[in-house]
């Protein structure tokens, strides 16, 4: 019996990134049962995301139809770009559903900014000089809040850090921001967020490390190759891809620059080629960099996390 959404979540992860579809949707619509309804209707939208994702998997495309449609009668934008969601441009109604949904989207980037949030270490004095370490969110149903209940600052704090969270105004989905879409934006906005930050907080200017997690963990790749900032060290958890800043030349430049980093994986889907390059381009120029596997998990953070960003941690700044 699962009380909260983020403990059933895991374990169905778990068994989808085992390839067992079937049994992965069984446990989520049990789970769901016993979630309390205060839970059930908090995370109402990720949770039709988790069954819409094992939907598609299954190539369940009408339980998806109804399920998406339900969602977005409800007011909620939803990722139809998603190649997944292409099987239900073949479903009646479907046009018009997208035209309410595109609606929504509107309205959210409308709205939608840069977001920064700080947190200080116990006794934080403004005289002194700290670390800064940023922490970037993955691509889909992510943000600051998603991000926070894995990647937590206390670690960061109790080492003397500065810890900001920052968040991407390039929407996704209701709740759900991204930073590959434009790498050029993103770029500039965690620049401009780094110079906030400095200016507003005594920042050590040489010892800051920024880290993320899947498309937070590919821009932090991007930003250390393509120097928008300058970066001590970086911390990407399933990076899995390059992008366009990775190139040979910026690897040279990166340790030239005394660049260290950790790249974490989860055990289920490797091995990833991607990060194989990466790391023979690491021993070609000599980056220092340390290799994670998270047993017993995928595309996920593992359950020793913790233990696991104080090891990074003590790498980069030792």
């Amino acid at each position: 019996m699962y009380k909260n959404f983020k403990d059933l979540e895991r374990a169905v992860d778990v068994l989808h990134e085992e390839g067992k579809l079937e049994d992965a949707l069984n446990l989520l619509e049990k789970g769901l049962e016993d979630l309390p309804k205060e839970e059930y209707e908090d995370k109402y939208f990720s949770i039709m995301w988790n069954k819409n994702v094992l939907y598609t998997m299954s190539e369940k495309h009408d339980e998806s139809y109804k399920s998406v449609e339900e969602v977005i009668n409800k007011g909620y934008a939803f990722p139809l770009q998603f190649d997944r969601f292409k099987p239900l441009q073949e479903r009646d109604g479907y046009e018009e559903l997208l035209k309410k949904n595109n609606k929504l989207m509107e309205e959210l980037k409308e709205k939608s900014k840069v977001k920064y949030e700080v947190h200080l270490p116990e006794n934080y004095d403004p005289k002194k000089k700290y670390p800064l370490f940023i922490g970037l969110h993955g691509d889909g149903i992510c943000n600051i809040e998603e991000f926070s209940q894995y990647w937590k600052p206390d670690i960061f704090l109790t080492n003397g850090f500065i810890f900001a969270y920052l968040q991407s105004s390039q929407v996704i989905c209701h709740n759900g921001y991204g930073w590959l879409n434009d790498t050029k934006l993103a770029r500039q906005e965690i620049k401009e967020c780094y110079e906030v930050i400095s200016k507003k907080y005594s920042v050590d200017q040489d010892n800051t490390i920024i880290g993320g997690f899947s498309g937070g963990a590919q821009t932090t790749l991007e930003i250390v190759m393509d120097n928008t900032i300058p970066i001590k060290g970086f911390i990407g958890l399933c990076a899995e891809e390059k992008t366009e800043s990775f190139t040979k030349e910026n690897v040279k430049l990166a340790a030239e620059r005394g660049v260290k980093g950790v790249l974490l994986e989860g055990e289920l889907v490797l091995p990833m080629e991607s990060e194989e390059e990466m790391m023979k381009e690491f021993d070609e120029f000599g980056i220092q960099y340390e290799y994670y596997v998270n047993k017993g998990v995928g595309h996920n953070p593992p359950e020793d996390f913790d233990e696991k960003l104080i090891k990074a941690l003590n790498f980069i700044m030792n």
